[in-house]
């Protein structure tokens, strides 16, 4: 009977450990989360700062909007941090294109081109889509500066507000950013 007794013991001190080592990760698991919840925010916060500058220095600027992006490495980081936790949305291309936007380029050409969503409007196109030369016009020099990955691109501005950018002789779509 004491044999009984003293696994019981055991048994029962095993369990204690077991809860409390459950509740020690419970709230170490909270702990961290919180941590994770005030650095979002604190990117966040400093995102929007960098696009309010980005928006302000946008009147026909493009070699300030470049200068400040390159120089504000911090700003770039969090934006590249906050993409690829997919907060970052808007834009769209095709697999492997060379394309593809990084979320300051994408801010950049929503800032230069003034995109502005119509919300009566339904998008017209999408990225593979070939739209006819006489619709598009040449990326301007002030974009390709900002973004020389888009030179020998053209473009349009579709009846929902989206930037739709096309490559080669067949004009295929190869971007969509759409409007903020």
């Amino acid at each position: 009977m004491r044999a009984h007794s003293n696994l019981l013991q055991v048994l029962v001190g095993l369990c204690i450990a077991i809860v409390l080592a459950v509740v020690a990760g419970g709230y170490a698991l909270f702990h961290e989360i919180g941590q994770l919840d005030r650095r979002l925010s604190t990117v966040q916060r400093s995102t929007q700062a960098g696009i309010e500058r980005v928006s302000a220095l946008s009147a026909g600027n493009s070699t300030g909007i470049v200068a400040l992006l390159k120089a504000h490495g911090g700003l770039e980081q969090q934006l590249a941090r906050i993409e690829s936790a997919g907060a970052a949305k808007g834009d769209t291309a095709a697999s492997g294109s060379t394309s593809t936007l990084t979320a300051e380029e994408t801010t950049v050409l929503r800032t230069l081109f003034s995109l502005v969503r119509n919300a009566n409007a339904s998008s017209r196109y999408k990225v593979g889509d070939k739209i006819p030369a006489d619709q598009l016009k040449p990326v301007p020099d002030n974009v390709v500066q900002a973004i020389p990955r888009l030179k020998g691109t053209n473009f349009l501005i579709d009846q929902n507000g989206a930037l739709v950018v096309t490559s080669g002789a067949d004009n295929s779509v190869v971007l969509i950013v759409d409007a903020a």
